[in-house]
């Protein structure tokens, strides 16, 4: 198992050197951890700072290096405690898809904890909804939200609704 916390828990020493880190604590040969020190950090776009400092880099860098870190180890289960709550909305938005590939790629099943339901349609297969400590409701994402059991959660998925449709009206990005 792997875990990718909120904040990014990087230790002193290079990128490189904390995406290896676990692989040469479960005695993963050489040969072997080359392979994945090569491919995850580029899949995750952080291969070019491998030589750098783990503590000089960006904080949505240093959350790529822990998914990459925590991909590497190929665990079979992977707990991923908001990992986006740190990152802005562009961070996020690239960021996202690029686990979502990962997760399809390597096969590993994830538990994914998040309070943003706009994480959870991208990336879940199954949802559960808890509340105080209880599963409420659990199911495909679009069901739970299309048609939620309990008053709470029909809350939770209006409020979650209305945040993202009843912005003001003002000037339109370029296209």
């Amino acid at each position: 198992m792997a875990v990718v916390f909120q904040d990014p828990l990087l230790l002193q020493g290079t990128v490189g050197d904390n995406v290896t880190l676990g692989l040469r604590l479960r005695g993963v040969p050489n040969a072997e951890a080359a392979g994945r020190v090569t491919r995850w950090p580029r899949h995750f776009g952080v291969d070019r700072l491998a030589a750098r400092s783990a503590r000089a880099i960006s904080g949505g860098e240093a959350q790529r290096v822990s998914l990459a870190r925590a991909f590497a180890l190929e665990p079979r289960v992977l707990f991923l405690d908001e990992p986006f709550r740190p990152l802005d909305v562009l961070a996020r938005a690239v960021l996202i898809p690029t686990l979502r590939q990962a997760l399809r790629e390597s096969g590993v099943t994830a538990l994914f904890v998040t309070h943003d339901f706009t994480e959870v349609l991208p990336l879940a297969d199954r949802v559960a909804v808890v509340l105080d400590g209880r599963i409420v409701q659990a199911g495909p994402p679009l069901e739970v939200f299309r048609d939620p059991l309990d008053n709470r959660v029909a809350a939770l998925v209006r409020a979650a609704s209305d945040l993202s449709s009843n912005l003001p009206a003002g000037p339109r990005p370029p296209t």
